[in-house]
């Protein structure tokens, strides 16, 4: 049958892939794929992306930690593999924080503006799942989802696997 055949080639396009930091080399997102952002691994498959906010704590959301099996643990753009200790997921708003061991990712700076209609943001994504960056302009800055709080939209071109990771800014600083 021909249809292995097909598969097979498209199978291997996510393993062929550069990793995050390479992929974000001359953006903004490069010091944070490079240091911020790990691959959320669950039984060896990437599930989504996580970004560091704090020494030994990094976040991504509830579904990311759902959706792998346990034992969870983060590969940073080093290829190192470290195990996530505990996980607090908030469901209500698609969050979980995981516990990581210190020094293992570098906390990202976060911004203190919003973003302004049109700037261009990155969004860095995990490994072994294809392109692990995109990026794209805000469309809306600032508005309210209702049981959520504040947030913003940008027109990113994100594949399936980027939930989790970080967007960031101009100034390579989080900025969702």
């Amino acid at each position: 049958s021909r249809r292995p055949l097909v598969l097979l080639p498209l199978a291997g396009l996510g393993a062929c892939a550069a990793l995050p930091a390479e992929q974000a080399m001359g953006t903004p997102a490069e010091a944070v794929a490079r240091h911020s952002a790990a691959s959320v691994i669950a039984n060896g498959v990437p599930t989504g992306a996580a970004v560091a906010v704090a020494p030994g704590l990094a976040v991504t959301n509830a579904h990311v930690v759902r959706a792998g099996a346990r034992p969870l643990s983060l590969r940073t753009a080093d290829g190192a593999e470290v195990e996530v200790r505990s996980v607090r997921e908030v469901p209500r708003h698609d969050l979980a924080l995981l516990e990581i061991p210190r020094g293992a990712l570098r906390p990202v700076r976060v911004s203190a503006r919003e973003p302004r209609p049109g700037e261009r943001l990155w969004a860095v994504g995990p490994e072994g799942l294809g392109r692990a960056i995109a990026s794209g302009p805000v469309l809306r800055p600032s508005l309210t989802l209702p049981g959520y709080g504040r947030g913003f939209t940008a027109r990113l071109g994100a594949l399936m696997g980027f939930s989790g990771g970080p967007v960031v800014n101009g100034e390579g600083e989080l900025a969702g």
